[in-house]
Parts: C-alpha cells; sequence; structure tokens
C-alpha cells in the first residue's frame, strides 16, 4: 500500500499547497479542501495501521512500531487535551458541529505522520520523499511571485485566488501573498542539499529565491531573521575545513540582507513599538495583555479560553479589538491568535499547552542529544528544529495556516529515532 499511501500525501500536499487556488472561481472552496486532508488524513493513518499489522518483514515491522511508538506517546496526551479544550469550547460558546468541526480540523492534521514514517521506511530514508514535497512547494511559491508580480505591479489579477488569499495584508503598499506549508522544512531540506549535495548551485539558487520571497512578498521580519539564524546555524555544525569557502561566502549573504532589509537598525525597530515597524509588535503586546486580563477574569488559567473562532459570535466578541484602543479600525478589526506564536496556545488552552508544547520540544530535543546520530541526520535535524522552536515565539505552529507542518516534524524525527534504535 506504499503507493497508496504516497499518493494520499502528495495530493494533500498539492491541495494545502494552493494548487486548486489557481483555477478561477467565484467561490472560494479553501475551507472544503482542509476538511478534505483532514478525512484523507484520518484515512491515511488507518492503512499505515493495516500496513503495519499485514507487515511480513520482522525488521520493517520493528522499524515502524518504534517510529509509531514515537508519536503515540506524544498523541495519547495531545488528543486527550485536544478533546477537554473542544468539550469546552462547545459548552463556553454554543459552537455548531461544522464550526467546531472546522476548530478541531488542523490538530487532526497530525494523522498523517504515521504514513510518513511508513513512507521513509519503506523508502529506506526521507531525502527522497522530502526532494518531492520540496519541489512542489517550490513550484508553487514561484507561482505565487509571480501572481504577487503581475497583481502589484501590472494590475493583473490572473493568480487572484493565491494573492487574496489573505485580503488587504498590506505593507508598504503592496499586496502580501503568504509562504507555501512546510516552507521552513523545505528551505531547511535545500539548504541540507546544498551544504551536503552534489548540485550545490542549483540548492543555493533555490534557498536565496526563498530568501527573496520573504524579503519582498511577504516582508515578515521575524521569520526572515529565523531562516538567517538557521542557515548559519546549519552552516556552523558542519565540519569548518570542508566549508570555510562556503561559511564566508553565506555570511556575506546574510550582511547583505540584513543591509537590505535596513540595517542594525531595522532589527533595533523590529522589536521597538515606537518604531515605524512597531505597530505589529504594538498589537501583539496588546493582545497579550487583553487576552491575559480575560483569563485572570474568567479564572481559566488551566485550560484558557477554549478555541476561539471568528465563526461563532460569542467567540469572535471575544476576538474584538476594543474600541478604546488606538489598533481598532470598526467592528471587523481582530486579535489574530495565529500572530502570537506560542502566546496564541497558551491563551486557547492555558497551561494545558505546556503538553502540546514543552512535551513536543522535550521529545525533538532528546532524539537531537543522542550522540550516535550520523552527522546529516543531526546537520538536518537541528534546521527544522530550531527554525521549529524560534518561528513558534511568533507564528503557532498549530494554527490552520502552519498544522500541516506537525505531522512531517514527527514524521521525520520518529523516523530517525526508529532507525537509530534499529541501529544501536
Amino acid at each position: 500500500m506504499l503507493k497508496i499511501q504516497k499518493s494520499i500525501v502528495l495530493f494533500c500536499v498539492i491541495l494545502m499547497m494552493g494548487y486548486f487556488l489557481i483555477i478561477p472561481s467565484a467561490v472560494n472552496y479553501k475551507v472544503e479542501y482542509e476538511l478534505f486532508v483532514m478525512l484523507f488524513g484520518v484515512l491515511a493513518w488507518g492503512i499505515s495501521l493495516l500496513d503495519k499489522i499485514s507487515e511480513k518483514d520482522l525488521a520493517i515491522n520493528n522499524e515502524l512500531a518504534r517510529g509509531y511508538h514515537f508519536i503515540d506517546t506524544y498523541l495519547i496526551w495531545y488528543l486527550l487535551v485536544i478533546f477537554i479544550e473542544a468539550i469546552i469550547t462547545w459548552k463556553e460558546y454554543g459552537y455548531t458541529f461544522f464550526t467546531l468541526l472546522n476548530s478541531v480540523m488542523p490538530y487532526i492534521y497530525i494523522l498523517f505522520a504515521f504514513s510518513l514514517i511508513n513512507i521513509f521506511v519503506l523508502d529506506g530514508g526521507y531525502a527522497k520523499f522530502l526532494h518531492v514535497v520540496s519541489n512542489i512547494g517550490f513550484v508553487m511559491l514561484i507561482v505565487r511571485f509571480a501572481g504577487w508580480y503581475l497583481y502589484n505591479y501590472k494590475s493583473n489579477d490572473i493568480f487572484m485566488g493565491l494573492v487574496l488569499e489573505t485580503p488587504n495584508w498590506i505593507r508598504n503598499g503592496l499586496q502580501r501573498v503568504d509562504v507555501v506549508p512546510l516552507f521552513g522544512i523545505i528551505f531547511v531540506f535545500y539548504w541540507f542539499k546544498f551544504l551536503t549535495g552534489t548540485n550545490k548551485k542549483r540548492y543555493l539558487l533555490i534557498s536565496l529565491i526563498m530568501v527573496l520571497y520573504l524579503i519582498l512578498v511577504t516582508q515578515v521580519r521575524y521569520q526572515l531573521l529565523v531562516i538567517i539564524v538557521v542557515a548559519l546555524t546549519m552552516l556552523y555544525k558542519r565540519p569548518p575545513v570542508r566549508n570555510k569557502t562556503i561559511f564566508k561566502f553565506t555570511l556575506f549573504l546574510a550582511f547583505l540582507i540584513v543591509v537590505m532589509i535596513g540595517g542594525i537598525n531595522f532589527i533595533i525597530d523590529l522589536f521597538s513599538i515606537n518604531s515605524s515597524l512597531g505597530s505589529s509588535t504594538g498589537i501583539r503586546i496588546e493582545a497579550i495583555q487583553y487576552f491575559a486580563n480575560l483569563i485572570e477574569q474568567r479564572h481559566n488559567l488551566l485550560t484558557g479560553l477554549g478555541l476561539l473562532s471568528q465563526w461563532n459570535i460569542n467567540a469572535s466578541q471575544i476576538l474584538q479589538i476594543p474600541q478604546q484602543s488606538m489598533y481598532y479600525r470598526g467592528i471587523q478589526s481582530y486579535y489574530y491568535l495565529t500572530d502570537l506564536g506560542i502566546m496564541g496556545c497558551f491563551i486557547q488552552f492555558g497551561l494545558l499547552s505546556i503538553i502540546l508544547y514543552g512535551l513536543m520540544f522535550i521529545k525533538f530535543f532528546r532524539i537531537l542529544s543522542i550522540k550516535t546520530l550520523s552527522e546529516n541526520d543531526r546537520l538536518f535535524l537541528s534546521g527544522i528544529i530550531i527554525y521549529l522552536v524560534l518561528s513558534c515565539i511568533s507564528l503557532n505552529i498549530f494554527d490552520l495556516s502552519r498544522s500541516f507542518d506537525v505531522p512531517f516534524y514527527f514524521g521525520i524525527i520518529g523516523y530517525v529515532y526508529s532507525k537509530q534504535l534499529i541501529k544501536n
């Protein structure tokens, strides 16, 4: 059933990347696509369990069992927390079934991790399949790049479904377009291939295009800084004798990028609420203070405020920016929990968020601390884990835009864990 699992996962990757948004349509079916992906995730999970039961090769079965166990020890607590929050949310806000399903949906994507481990084990590694996934993601990034340019500079709306996926997301007078799902993993994979592969020019060019996309198209400054930190850290972890030239070249590129985005003053302004860039920082600080006061007033420290959604009138009133706020722009002004990173998760789950984030980080860093990891595995895992941890400070990995990344983190790291146990 390997081909079936690969087909399901790749089809869902294509759906999540937004390929079907290329086709002009008067109706946006994005929510329906995401719902299909969730259902396919449950289907893929079932197939992966059947595969393990029917697998006659004891060595493969053993490797699958260890990989699945790595996920199970997290998944049991994870699903318990999601179930508790779903019940609380339903009772507190009166969600309809569909609204509750839409709120829970991103947390179900983790089930794809079982299929990914199955694919990696039977493929004999993660590189082959990730190469296909990365190419799918990069092609979509180029399409988004073209759509952004045509829309902003040529008034051509040929890819309007992609460009206006987040309407009125404007900075410096330009409509911005978000990155594709799995962006961090894809960048780390290409950068990893640049550092360890043979076709260095190709992978360097791809990596630079991805950085350029962050600078010009999304203009998400913090994510750009995270990418630079990840690239330099991976470079540093490589044996210095073999990479002196590459290291110097990359440092020079990083210096140029910092200069392009405004130098050290830009980085200082990034975290200052009094700078020209400070509005996004200011509204985040205000949102955290606002929700912290609500949690204190409602005595919801343990479970947080629940799975808040604008689709429910009671929950949307909590998300709405108060009229006395300097950031209030009318009744459609909302605080976005997705922009608050780990704090956004804490606001919804309270202390239970320690299970979602804390347990995940502990499991990942424990694998990274294994001394017998191969040099390449340690390098690649270092890249994706550092990206995950740093990006989560500002961007919540469990929100709908990034939750499809979660099974890939667990699939890759779970596979390496399984392989390491067999090796030892």
